[in-house]
């Protein structure tokens, strides 16, 4: 009778075991956890990781600055088709080239306040119809946001440096800034310089099949032309 008692006990032991075992296994299998793939992407390797889920959210965590690659050479760039989200953890310090290029499934981003830099191209034809850049960010490089589909932006008001082409080919109508900056202003949608004596304004003007930016300059006998320029506040 004993002995019956401890192969029964023993059975239920093993299907015991034998039942938390798939729980187990999932814990160290990224794909039953939903993660598509993943990898690091830091300057330094591993101060930075990247996550794509099987919902189609591309999250980037870490702290530090990104790694640099070449044109359409992020190791998430297969996946446009596949993502849908991009979440920026705070931590992350720039934003480099042409990381999220083509990515034309995103519809809504925040730029997280830890972020100094957008480099060049960094969202060229990406899907964004809504953007929020929060303060912290100081620049802007040439068609980081070129291509897109938001009609208004507003700048944070620690921004200092913003290319002239910044938002090239955009949908883009107006043009904002945050209370308090010490650098640009907004009138009418239009965005000045505070910090030259010649007024920079950035206005959409409609052409052939979107939109491309003018600039207009006043020169010192009140003469305004046009001019290709990058704002740098020094």
């Amino acid at each position: 009778m004993k002995s019956m008692r401890r192969i029964l006990s023993g059975l239920l032991c093993l299907m015991l075991c034998l039942s938390l075992l798939p729980a187990a296994l999932a814990e160290g299998d990224p794909a039953a956890n939903g993660v598509v793939a993943s990898g690091e992407c830091g300057a330094q390797g591993n101060n930075l990781t990247w996550t794509l889920s099987s919902d189609g959210v591309l999250t980037i965590s870490g702290t530090g600055d990104m790694a640099k690659y070449e044109y359409d050479c992020a190791p998430w760039a297969g996946f446009k088709e596949q993502v849908k989200k991009l979440v920026l953890e705070p931590g992350l310090t720039n934003i480099t080239y042409h990381a999220f290029g083509g990515f034309s499934r995103i519809q809504t981003l925040t730029i997280p306040g830890t972020v100094k830099t957008i480099e060049q191209g960094a969202f060229h034809s990406a899907g964004m119809e809504t953007l929020t850049l929060s303060e912290g960010l100081e620049s802007i490089a040439i068609e980081a946001f070129g291509c897109t589909n938001m009609e208004t932006v507003t700048l944070p008001a620690s921004l200092k440096t913003l290319s002239g082409g910044a938002f090239w080919s955009s949908w883009l109508k107006n043009i904002y800034v945050a209370k308090g900056s010490p650098y640009f202003c907004s009138v009418d949608g239009v965005l000045f310089s505070k910090a030259t004596k010649a007024t920079y304004s950035f206005k959409a003007a409609k052409k052939w099949n979107g939109y491309k930016y003018k600039c207009l300059v006043k020169n010192a006998a009140g003469k305004v032309y046009t001019k290709a320029v990058k704002l740098t506040v020094k």
